[in-house]
């Protein structure tokens, strides 16, 4: 019997209506996220603040994001989709054209605050949307290759408007890239709430989730978070031990996002063709190792094939994540819990991360990687065995 799910016999190549709205969602709910490099630039290198203090605002920033996405989650389900993510939108956006202005330091918390609670609201209602939508495994799988292919434009845009005006221009250039993402979500139609859309299509309303199964897909994000988010922490103190200059660390970074688009095509190609186990399992598993491996490598060119590697295998195990939570619970509620988790274990990892390093050495944390990586995948098989019809 097919999993709940499952790939069609004859599924389209090109990304679906729903990965558009999931992929464009969650690219305007995260562009605080991917700008947060250029703001720190703007804030500390030209508004003269002191790195400690844009660190906290950043990580208050982001910790509202992730409390937000949790708090969402009991309700998530029966929120009309077009409505909230045009409010959440319009306020993520509002935000950085405040910010964007010279602001007294506790406003500049206020806004940053706000514009994360925004963020933390949309990149919920774009979880639970990608978890209603026909084919689950496939709109994450497009919407992730949607998202990496505009960090590719959103990039050189935040760096020319830094250099050109300052603060101004780096939040002022994300208020547009965002209003673009909710100009071109505006112009689809947007779904119904995701559980009315189940209902539809379904006739019932989707089942409850255990109790049990909430927290196992849980613990399968929490580790997958804490590892590859703490790889970053030393990613370029291990680029300069491998022999690479700044430069040419910067130019691999370049080279592997293009190529990183390679992990959820294949994703949304291979689907669930050989069942949900084997491929959520296997790309949890290569995630710890290649992110282990990255520590070993003690040549430029090692580093950088083998971080392109790990970038890839990343992206492919992203939408196999969320299509697992969507199988186990279609009505968006465990989808968001799944983003919420990936945020705040991110923050945690760097912590982790640094406290092994301090105690053990950063090739130690390598180890970690490998060890939650491989733990990951031992959780994941009863539970996709479990998402089975």
């Amino acid at each position: 019997m097919r999993s709940e799910g499952a790939t069609p016999a004859r599924k389209r190549r090109l990304p679906t209506r729903d990965g558009w709205i999931v992929g464009l969602a969650t690219a305007l709910a995260i562009a605080c996220w991917n700008g947060s490099t250029w703001f720190m630039g703007a804030l500390v290198g030209k508004a003269g603040l002191a790195p400690t203090t844009v660190g906290l605002i950043l990580a208050i920033e982001l910790a509202a994001t992730g409390i937000t996405m949790a708090a969402m989650t009991p309700i998530i389900g029966r929120l009309p989709l077009r409505r909230w993510i045009v409010i959440g939108g319009l306020v993520v956006i509002a935000c950085q054209l405040l910010s964007a202005a010279p602001l007294d330091l506790p406003w500049l918390f206020a806004v940053r605050t706000l514009s994360g609670i925004a963020s933390g609201a949309v990149y919920a209602l774009a979880s639970a949307a990608g978890a209603a939508a026909d084919d689950p495994d496939k709109t994450f799988a497009d919407a992730a290759t949607i998202q990496l292919f505009i960090s590719l434009v959103i990039g050189p845009v935040l760096g020319t408007s830094l250099d050109h005006f300052g603060q101004a221009g780096v939040f002022a250039g994300t208020a547009a890239y965002g209003g673009v993402c909710l100009a071109a979500l505006l112009a689809m139609r947007l779904p119904a709430a995701p559980v009315a859309r189940i209902v539809a299509a379904h006739g019932e309303t989707p089942a409850a989730t255990a109790p049990a199964v909430r927290l196992g897909m849980l613990a399968i994000v929490a580790l997958f978070g804490l590892s590859t988010n703490g790889l970053f922490l030393f990613l370029e103190r291990l680029a300069e031990q491998a022999g690479l200059t700044g430069t040419q660390f910067g130019l691999w970074l370049s080279v592997s996002a293009p190529t990183s688009t390679v992990g959820p095509i294949i994703a949304g190609l291979v689907g669930t063709r050989f069942g949900r186990a084997a491929p959520t399992a296997l790309t949890l598993a290569l995630t710890g190792l290649t992110a282990g491996m990255i520590f070993s490598l003690g040549s430029p060119a090692g580093f950088g094939l083998g971080y392109t590697l790990y970038a890839s295998i990343y992206w492919c195990c992203y939408p196999y994540l969320f299509g697992l939570s969507a199988a186990l619970d279609r009505s968006g509620r465990l989808a968001a819990a799944v983003g919420s988790m990936l945020i705040l274990s991110g923050a945690a990892g760097n912590y982790l991360a640094a406290a092994v390093a301090e105690r053990f050495g950063p090739q130690a944390f390598g180890w970690v990687c490998v060890g939650t990586g491989f733990l990951a995948a031992l959780i994941a098989v009863p539970l996709a065995a479990r998402a089975r019809d």
